[in-house]
């Protein structure tokens, strides 16, 4: 009967730990959980630190500490301009015709490391979106994202700063056409440091640019 099995059948496999060669003392216990993290240090060394630790520990001196993260980047000078909470009043065609829709927004722009971070907000349109730019260092270019909550589209963003203008531009779907793409610029223009004046162009199939969306921009803090 089931009685008479073995007691090592009585143990689940799944649970069993082997034999304990000695107990521990409660002091090793407690660094039982830094193992992993130790073992992920080591590995992230490189031959030639560890090859040093190694060199220094046989030597009678303290081992050598993993090396650090480098450190963390500075923003764009011109970038950082951006940064603040900002209001935003635009006028966009109305589709039904007469006088131009005009659409209110919050944005907040924070900085992480070298990128610029952006969040537009307009309660009213329930619409969100999102920015990231940055600086190349080795090309001197723009580049970034937009997305936002129509959509999953990502626009990628290339660009360059002119004076007091940083020019983006981004390819994606033709207004005109949905089943064609077409190319976006959005420029945004200084006017002192708490004002910026935006505008949004697209390209026509003449090599023309038409603009189609303007804001102005008011620093609130």
């Amino acid at each position: 009967g089931p009685s008479d099995a073995p007691m090592r059948h009585r143990v689940p496999p799944a649970r069993y730990r082997g034999p304990v060669l000695f107990p521990l003392p409660p002091a090793m216990k407690k660094l039982l959980p830094l193992i992993p993290v130790l073992l992920w240090a080591g590995a992230c060394a490189s031959p030639a630190a560890n090859s040093t630790a190694a060199d220094s520990t046989a030597a009678g001196d303290p081992a050598i500490a993993p090396p650090l993260p480098p450190p963390t980047q500075s923003m764009d000078p011109f970038l950082a301009r951006f940064v603040g909470e900002w209001e935003h009043s635009a006028e966009m065609p109305n589709p039904a015709g007469g006088d131009p829709m005009v659409m209110l927004s919050r944005e907040t722009i924070s900085s992480v490391g070298p990128w610029m971070t952006s969040t537009i907000a307009n309660a009213e349109m329930g619409f969100e979106a999102r920015i990231t730019l940055t600086r190349d260092p080795e090309t001197g270019r723009y580049r970034g994202t937009w997305v936002d909550s129509s959509g999953p589209l990502m626009w990628n963003y290339d660009g360059w700063v002119d004076g007091e203008t940083l020019i983006l531009e981004a390819e994606g779907p033709s207004m005109a056409d949905p089943t064609k793409t077409a190319m976006y610029r959005d420029t945004t223009r200084f006017e002192g440091e708490d004002t910026r004046i935006g505008e949004s162009f697209v390209q026509n199939d003449d090599g023309t640019w038409t603009k189609f969306n303007e804001a102005v921009g008011r620093r609130v803090r």
